[in-house]
C-alpha cells in the first residue's frame, strides 16, 4: 500500500484538476450532437446561414437509420433557416424530407415533435394545406399517446393558422383548449402569448367583455423583461376593449400608457398608425379635433403605400377604424373610399387564399404522384433484374405492375376529384350558416336546367326585419345565432329543384321552379309563418323574428337576366318594407 502523505495528496489533486480541465476542453472543442443541434436551433432565426452549416455538419456525422431523431432535428433546423432566408424551394424540400422521416418513426413524443416542426416550416412558407396536415397528424398522435404537454404548442399553431384564414371561432376554441390543458398539467410556458392571441381574436369579434377579462390576465404577467413593443400592444388592446365597452376614462388611461411607451421617436409602422388613428378617433368623439385630420391623412398615405399593401391583407385590416375617424371628422367621401378599399382588400385576401389553396393542393398531389411513380419504377426494375431469364415470370410481373399503376392512377384521380369538390364547397359555402354563398347561388342558377313542366323559376329575396336593431341592442353573437337558427329552418324549403343561400348580412335568397304564379302567396305565407314560429335561443335571450320578402321571375340563366331578377326582387323587397314588413311583394315587371 502506498503511504498517504501531504505531497501525494497534493499531486493527486493536481492530476484530478488536469483531468477535469482536459475533459472540459475536449467538450468545448468536440461538442456532442445534442449540443450542436441546440446551438443550431438558437441561431436559426438571427443567423440562419450559420445554423445551416452547423446542421449540415450534424448530418455528416450521423446515420439516419441509427439516429433518426437527431437527423430529423437537423433537417428541421435547415428547413427553417432556409425559410428565414426566403430560399423557398430548399426549405420546402427539407420540410418534405422531415415529414417523410417523421411519419416513418414509431409512435412517440419524438414523432409528434418532428411532425409539428415540419408543419411549422410549411406554415412559415405560407403552405397552409401541408401545415394543417402535419399539425393535425401530430395532434392525433399526441392525443393517442396521451401527450398533453405536446398538444399545447400544436393548439397554438392551429389557432394562429385559423386566425390567418379568418376562421376566428376555431382559433378561439384552439386557444381555450390550450389554456385548459395548461391548467390541467400545470405547464404555463405558452400562457402569456396564448392569452394575448385569444384576447386579440375575441376583440376582433366584438366580444369585448371576454377580451377584457383575457387582456387583464395578460397585463398581470407583465414584468421588466417584456419588450416595450409587446407591452404597448397589450395596453393598446385594453384601450380598444374599454372603448368598445364605452368606458371612456379607462380607455383614455391606457391610451396614455401606450403613448408614454412609444414616445416621440416611435417607429412609424402598422402598429403605430393603428394606435394613433384609434387615439385620434377617441379624442374626436370627446370633442377634441386638433390634428386629427392630419393624422388620418398620414395614416392613409402609409396604408396605401405600395410597400404596405401586403400588411393590410395579412392581418385584420385597420382601415375600418380610419374610415370611422373620417366619418367623425365630417369627411364622408374619404370615409366611403376607405370602406371600399377595406372591402376590396378583404376580397383580394379571399381570392388569393383560394388560389393558394388550389395550388398547394395540386402541389401536394403532384408530390404524392411523383413519389408513387418512383416507388413503382424502382420496384419494377428490381423485379425485372431478378427475372430476366424467365419470360413467363417477367410477363406476369408486368401485368401485376400495370394493374398496380392503374390502381395508383385511379387513387390519384379520386383524390384530385375529392380535393376539387372540397375546394368548390369551401368557396361556395357561407361559413356562418352553412348554406350557399353568393357564388354558390349563382353557380346553381347557371348550371341547373330550367323546368320543362310549365313552371316558372322564381327568385325569393328574404330579409329579416329590424335585424340591425337586434345586433345593436343585444349583440352580434346573438345575431349570428339567429341567422344560423333561421338558416336551419329555411332549409326545410330546399328540395332537389330549389336552392337556398345567404345573400349577405341578414338576407337569404331562395330559388324555386316548381311553383306557378297562383301558388306564390300561399308559399310566401308558409315561409313567413315558419320564420315567425322559430324561437331563437342564445343564453338568457329567447325571442322570435319576422321577415319581408321580394319575389321576381328569372327568365333565363344568363348573367343579364340574373342581375335583372335580383334587382327586381330587391325593389319588391323595398316595397314590402314600406308596407309595414312581415309581408311578401311580387315584382310587377315580369
Amino acid at each position: 500500500m502506498w503511504p498517504v502523505t501531504k505531497k501525494s495528496v497534493y499531486y493527486s489533486g493536481l492530476l484530478l484538476l488536469c483531468l477535469l480541465c482536459s475533459r472540459q476542453l475536449w467538450a468545448q472543442t468536440n461538442p456532442s450532437i445534442a449540443d450542436l443541434i441546440q446551438q443550431c436551433q438558437s441561431l436559426e432565426d438571427d443567423k440562419p446561414q450559420e445554423a445551416i452549416e452547423i446542421a449540415k455538419s450534424v448530418i455528416e456525422k450521423i446515420d439516419q437509420s441509427n439516429n433518426p431523431v437527431a437527423y430529423g432535428q437537423a433537417l428541421g433546423c435547415i428547413g427553417w433557416s432556409y425559410a428565414v432566408l426566403d430560399q423557398f424551394d430548399q426549405s420546402r424540400q427539407k420540410a418534405f424530407q422531415l415529414e417523410k422521416l417523421a411519419s416513418g418513426l414509431n409512435e412517440s413524443a419524438h414523432r409528434v415533435t418532428l411532425q409539428r416542426r415540419a408543419g411549422s416550416i410549411f406554415h412559415r412558407l405560407g403552405d397552409r394545406i401541408n401545415a394543417t396536415e402535419n399539425y393535425q397528424a401530430a395532434m392525433l398522435m399526441a392525443q393517442k399517446l396521451g401527450l398533453e404537454k405536446e398538444q399545447i404548442p400544436l393548439l397554438v399553431n392551429l389557432g394562429v393558422l385559423n386566425s390567418e384564414i379568418r376562421a376566428h371561432q376555431k382559433a378561439i376554441d384552439n386557444y381555450y383548449q390550450a389554456l385548459a390543458l395548461m391548467e390541467r398539467i400545470d405547464d404555463f410556458n405558452y400562457h402569456a402569448p396564448v392569452l394575448f392571441n385569444l384576447a386579440v381574436t375575441l376583440s376582433g369579434q366584438n366580444r369585448y367583455q371576454e377580451a377584457l377579462d383575457t387582456y387583464q390576465k395578460v397585463e398581470a404577467q407583465i414584468n421588466e423583461h417584456w419588450p416595450v413593443q409587446r407591452v404597448a400592444q397589450v395596453y393598446f388592446g385594453l384601450a380598444t376593449v374599454y372603448a368598445g365597452l364605452e368606458q371612456k376614462e379607462k380607455a383614455q388611461s391606457y391610451i396614455e400608457k401606450v403613448q408614454s411607451l412609444l414616445g416621440p421617436d416611435a417607429e412609424r409602422n402598422l402598429f403605430y398608425y393603428g394606435f394613433v388613428v384609434f387615439k385620434a378617433l377617441e379624442a374626436v368623439k370627446n370633442g377634441h379635433n386638433e390634428g386629427a385630420l392630419q393624422i388620418a391623412n398620414e395614416a392613409t398615405d402609409y396604408y396605401f403605400s405600395t410597400d404596405n399593401q401586403q400588411l393590410l391583407t395579412s392581418t385584420n385590416t385597420p382601415l375600418n377604424v380610419l374610415a370611422s375617424l373620417y366619418e367623425e371628422l365630417g369627411e364622408p367621401e374619404k370615409a366611403i373610399k376607405i370602406h371600399k378599399a377595406a372591402r376590396s382588400l378583404e376580397q383580394q385576401f379571399q381570392d388569393s387564399f383560394n388560389r393558394k389553396t388550389m395550388s398547394q393542393m395540386q402541389a401536394r398531389l403532384d408530390d404524392l404522384q411523383r413519389n408513387e411513380e418512383l416507388a413503382v419504377l424502382k420496384a419494377q426494375n428490381q423485379q425485372n433484374e431478378r427475372a430476366l431469364d424467365k419470360t413467363s415470370y417477367q410477363r406476369s410481373i408486368m401485368i401485376i405492375t400495370i394493374v398496380f399503376l392503374l390502381i395508383i392512377l385511379s387513387m390519384i384521380l379520386f383524390w384530385q376529384q375529392h380535393s376539387k369538390r372540397q375546394l368548390i364547397k369551401l368557396t361556395t359555402t357561407d361559413p356562418l350558416t352553412g348554406t350557399k354563398n353568393r357564388r354558390g347561388i349563382a353557380m346553381w342558377n347557371q348550371s341547373y336546367t330550367f323546368s320543362t313542366g310549365g313552371k316558372d323559376r322564381y327568385l325569393w329575396l328574404i330579409d329579416i326585419d329590424n335585424f340591425r336593431k337586434l345586433n345593436d341592442e343585444i349583440g352580434h353573437d346573438v345575431g349570428d345565432t339567429a341567422l344560423k337558427t333561421l338558416a336551419d329552418e329555411l332549409r326545410k324549403f330546399e328540395t332537389t329543384g330549389r336552392c337556398l343561400g345567404r345573400w349577405g348580412g341578414e338576407e337569404f335568397l331562395l330559388i324555386t321552379q316548381d311553383l306557378d304564379r297562383a301558388q306564390l302567396n300561399d308559399f310566401a305565407q308558409e315561409i313567413l309563418a315558419t320564420i315567425a314560429a322559430t324561437e331563437i335561443v342564445h343564453g338568457m335571450h329567447r325571442f322570435s323574428l319576422q321577415a319581408s320578402i321580394g319575389v321576381s321571375c328569372i327568365r333565363d340563366n344568363n348573367e343579364y337576366m340574373w342581375n335583372r331578377a335580383v334587382s327586381q326582387a330587391d325593389k319588391a323587397l323595398y316595397v314590402a318594407k314600406e308596407r309595414g314588413r312581415n309581408c311578401m311583394v311580387v315584382a310587377t315587371d315580369f
